[in-house]
């Protein structure tokens, strides 16, 4: 499972963030918002109303999708 959210900081900075189950070896977004991380955690710095699509990489080397 892959899920993200648009979040803002107490100090006004706007980032995407997005949490894949265990399996994942790496979350990426593209889109609005560029960026990569491996492991099953990403912080990426967004504009405010980003549109950003996620997806990952699993242990078996298959890209999975975000929930939507």
């Amino acid at each position: 499972m892959l899920a993200g959210v648009l979040w803002k900081s107490r100090g006004g900075n706007w980032y995407v963030l997005a949490a894949g189950s265990e399996q994942f070896t790496s979350v990426t977004t593209s889109g609005g918002v560029e960026g990569t991380a491996q492991g099953n955690l990403l912080a990426v710095r967004a504009r405010a109303g980003a549109q950003a699509d996620l997806d990952g990489q699993v242990e078996s080397g298959a890209r999975v999708g975000a929930l939507r």
